[in-house]
């Protein structure tokens, strides 16, 4: 399937889409939500503005969904990459988030990466939930060696609700390195059997937080397998989070703020994100799917 990545800035913030040719049919066997679930993937590094992705995911099978994608610095300084299948029905035998996020700096300097992956789950816990996971930290470093460490004493690692840290793992001090050119890993898990350790009262967004700082020319990777379940098997409605053509700004709604930045990218415009029909063009063709959504 193919994919896009495109980009606009919006006052303190890179606004992302990723997309594929297509949507992949019905939600979660027939839930109330009228679109694919999307992901969301927020960047910031060194306290610069964020980077914020939607991924509208590759492809599903058996009522998973699949993001997988990257997004590079454009001055070439970092990259960041996610690879994550996630099953967001607790009723399912759990929900789930399993894949990993790797990271690599180009940079000459230290870096500070903060990385947030989160979805929708449908339906949502409303009872005490349930919490579990396997996760494993590496890093690679160049012949000049370099590690990887926490961030003002918070975990490196964390399961978030509804983006609170809901349990962490890699608790300050934290420290995984190499002295020359090599690689060094640490797992651990927690909730076993999955899951059983206590989670948040409600769950509407499940997602994973990494927060660490990370040497020049070293890359890092977290591989997560996460599990989501419901003490009191109390659930609601399905949020409605999907991404809606024609907010360009990804700020939830379709309005004159997003019908400008479309005017001002009228033409020839392969790829960007007021070129909503897929042919290359910014025309009549999208005004009229921006129209549709108005509101």
């Amino acid at each position: 399937m193919k994919r896009r990545i495109s980009c606009c800035r919006s006052s303190s913030i890179w606004s992302v889409t990723v997309a594929g040719a297509g949507w992949a049919g019905s939600l979660f066997s027939g839930a109330a939500l009228g679109a694919d679930p999307s992901a969301t993937i927020t960047i910031e590094v060194d306290g610069r503005p964020a980077v914020v992705i939607v991924d509208e995911h590759s492809n599903q099978s058996g009522g998973q969904y699949h993001y997988d994608a990257s997004y590079a610095d454009p001055n070439g300084m970092w990259t960041v990459s996610w690879d994550y299948w996630v099953q967001p029905d607790p009723l399912q035998g759990n929900a789930a988030i399993i894949g990993s996020t790797a990271v690599s700096n180009g940079a000459d300097d230290e870096a500070e990466f903060r990385i947030a992956f989160e979805v929708p789950l449908c339906p949502v816990i409303e009872g005490p939930s349930l919490l579990g996971a396997f996760v494993v930290v590496a890093i690679e470093t160049n012949e000049n060696g370099g590690w990887m460490q926490d961030v003002n004493q918070q975990s490196v690692w964390a399961v978030t609700a509804d983006g609170d840290d809901a349990h962490g793992a890699y608790y300050s001090p934290f420290f995984l390195g190499s002295s020359g050119q090599g690689s060094a890993s640490l797992s651990t898990q927690f909730g076993s059997p999955f899951p059983s350790q206590p989670g948040p009262p409600v769950f509407e967004k499940a997602g994973l937080r990494h927060r660490f700082s990370l040497t020049g020319g070293d890359s890092a990777k977290f591989t997560t397998s996460l599990s989501i379940g419901s003490r009191t098997d109390e659930y609601g409605e399905c949020p409605d989070e999907r991404f809606l053509a024609g907010d360009l700004n990804l700020d939830g709604a379709v309005n004159v703020a997003d019908l400008l930045q479309l005017l001002q990218a009228w033409g020839p415009c392969e790829g960007c994100p007021a070129e909503l029909s897929g042919d290359g063009w910014v025309n009549t063709a999208d005004l009229l799917i921006l129209l549709s959504n108005w509101g």
